[in-house]
């Protein structure tokens, strides 16, 4: 029973996933993806320790997700760096991965924070996050 039980529950969440992947939007690019990944979890990383009592295990569940998300992306190539000239467009492209680089500091340092469970340090710490992310799309993006 308990077998059967599990099987479907996999079968549910297998077909949910399939139906989520086919309502993505085709021009999705993986940089897209990881960045939705890492605004995704910079969401729930703060709903975390919104909380009265901050959620500490939670919180570094998403700060290990936005770690990852970051790595994936650092190895991407902007869309705004495609339409330039290739001197340009590898400028483009190494200031972002170093800009990334940044970030993924940033991210450590909140971990720490957050192990330390400093969380006043790492309201600053996501503030700089914030910023990082808003410098990051009007230098990167082409829409910016």
């Amino acid at each position: 029973m308990r077998t059967s039980i599990t099987l479907l529950s996999c079968a549910t969440l297998a077909l949910c996933a399939a139906f989520t992947v086919s309502a993505k939007p085709v021009d999705d690019t993986p940089l897209q993806e990881s960045m939705g990944s890492l605004n995704s979890g910079l969401r729930s990383f703060r709903k975390a320790l919104k909380a009265e009592s901050p959620d500490q295990k939670a919180a570094l569940a998403q700060i290990v997700a936005m770690q990852s998300a970051t790595q994936i992306s650092k190895v991407q190539v902007p869309v705004k760096a495609e339409s330039m000239s290739a001197e340009d467009g590898r400028a483009l492209t190494k200031g972002y991965r170093t800009d990334l680089i940044e970030l993924q500091r940033e991210l450590l340092k909140l971990e720490l924070l957050i192990l330390e469970e400093d969380y006043k340090a790492a309201d600053g710490s996501i503030r700089r996050l914030m910023e990082m992310k808003k410098a990051g799309h009007d230098k990167y993006m082409e829409d910016a």
